[in-house]
């Protein structure tokens, strides 16, 4: 039975509930959601069996790699060379140095920071007027995926991807690239321009023996048309908005939509495309270029199974999105 099947199964009994009993059944559900789902999952085939086993053994090799990231990359997740660009307009114009932490998801989750702030290694909050009663939270920004933004994307979000090239702009230490081996039979190509986040990249993939189905790029992506062209699924995650200027933005933009034109090219991104190219002044009609498809299902039954929250909206998952070129 597949998801339109079961929902439409759900309504009808749903209909042979008497009305009054109707909030406590559907209260009765909430409370008991995790048994059912664990109950499910007890009863599943041996070939599901072994795709949970895959998983724990991809969790395993993440969390294997974010230890070794750890130790190299510094706790903001960003380097020296690496030009940091406060946007001046749009909904994160309020990141200014003084008030914005850049910590970095995928290395460090929720928990792992409270651990940090607990221990005294992190501060989160920020005095408004120098006065110690009186403080603020920092505005945290990322720029790499979380581990559960990750899985979600290869898991759940994409089809099998067998055969097909995926192209991650802007890999930085390659969180996307990793995720891809370890969850997809993709041919793997992240383009990167900074050099020494090339040479992050290319040490974890040695070290784990993934140089079989991922490339390494050190290019700027407005030099490698030839890429964007080949591609099948392009991933912008965040790529654009701190580390260039508007008018870079603009012509890189500019560039995708010449030469990201072959029909069926999925991308998915954070922000919307339409929140990226809403404060540029570029000519570029999205709704001739590609349509953006409908996720919700998949990232309701990703944020229950992978977060264990019922509502998307309190998880980072609901940033990304998914669109397909016409």
């Amino acid at each position: 039975m597949d998801l339109e099947e079961g929902t439409r199964e759900f309504h009808n009994l749903l209909s042979k509930i008497h009305p009054r009993l109707l909030p406590q059944f559907i209260s009765w559900i909430q409370d008991h959601v995790e048994v059912l789902e664990r109950d499910l999952l007890d009863n599943t085939d041996d070939d599901d069996d072994d795709y949970d086993d895959n998983v724990e053994n991809t969790d395993v090799i993440l969390e294997s790699i974010r230890d070794d990231l750890r130790q190299i990359i510094p706790f903001s997740g960003i380097f020296p060379s690496e030009n940091i660009v406060s946007p001046t307009i749009g909904p994160n114009s309020d990141c200014t140095p003084q008030t914005t932490v850049h910590i970095d998801a995928f290395l460090y989750e929720e928990d792992d920071l409270k651990t940090l702030e607990s221990d005294g290694k992190v501060s989160l909050s920020y005095c408004k007027d120098c006065n110690s009663k009186n403080v603020g939270p920092f505005t945290l920004i990322t720029h790499s995926a979380s581990q559960a933004q990750v899985k979600y994307i290869f898991q759940y979000l994409l089809p099998d991807l067998t055969g097909k090239t995926l192209l991650d702009v802007g890999s930085r230490f390659g969180p996307m690239l990793y995720g891809a081996y370890l969850l997809t039979n993709a041919n793997i190509e992240g383009v990167e321009i900074d050099e020494n986040l090339c040479k992050i990249q290319q040490q974890i993939i040695k070290k784990y023996q993934f140089d079989d189905r991922i490339r390494i790029y050190h290019n700027d992506i407005l030099d490698r048309a030839d890429l964007l062209e080949k591609a099948d699924i392009i991933i912008l995650n965040n790529v654009f908005e701190f580390f260039m200027p508007l008018e870079t933005q603009t012509k890189v933009w500019q560039f995708l939509s010449s030469h990201v034109t072959r029909r069926g090219v999925m991308l998915i991104t954070h922000p919307s495309i339409e929140e990226s190219l809403k404060y540029l002044k570029v000519d570029i009609k999205v709704n001739n270029w590609m349509k953006e498809i409908d996720i919700s299902s998949h990232l309701s039954k990703a944020s229950l199974l992978l977060l264990g929250k019922r509502l998307p909206s309190e998880t980072d998952l609901i940033n990304l999105h998914l669109y397909e070129t016409l």
